[in-house]
Formats: C-alpha cells, sequence, structure tokens
C-alpha cells in the first residue's frame, strides 16, 4: 500500500462536536503550547479553532463531545 503526497487518496474528518476523542485533541492542542511546539504546529493554526455545531442531541446538546468529556473529566486522549 502506497500513499501518493500528490493525490488525494483518503480524506479524514475531525467533528470535534460530537466525536469526544476529536474535541480532547483539540482541547489538548489549544491547552498545551508544548505540544504544540513539539509536532510544529503554529499558535495561528490551532488557537482560532472553534467547534462548529452540526448536530443537536436532546440529551447533550449541540456540542455533546464538549458535555461528555466534562462530565466524565476526561482531560487526555490516553483515558479509556
Amino acid at each position: 500500500m502506497t500513499i501518493l503526497m500528490n493525490k488525494g487518496t483518503g480524506i479524514v474528518t475531525s467533528v470535534p462536536s460530537v466525536a469526544p476523542d476529536d474535541y480532547i485533541s483539540l482541547h489538548v492542542l489549544k491547552t498545551k503550547p508544548a505540544l504544540r511546539e513539539k509536532f510544529g504546529f503554529k499558535d495561528e493554526w490551532v488557537l482560532p479553532i472553534e467547534i462548529i455545531p452540526i448536530i443537536n442531541i436532546p440529551e447533550f446538546g449541540d456540542k455533546a463531545a464538549e458535555k461528555v468529556c466534562k462530565d466524565m473529566k476526561i482531560v487526555s486522549q490516553k483515558e479509556k
């Protein structure tokens, strides 16, 4: 299997409003400057990103992932 850098062979989306893993990844990047530096992410690439609500779940609202992470006190992707 080969990845061609000049051709879109696969597209992956991130939905931090409804996917807890995506939400916590963004949250960690936004709150840890050392991690951004480690991976070469500029502040202006990460800090302005805001969650865009796309689905409203009655029990969780329109930012379900944020609510789940806060309610369950999830602070890292390493938590299972």
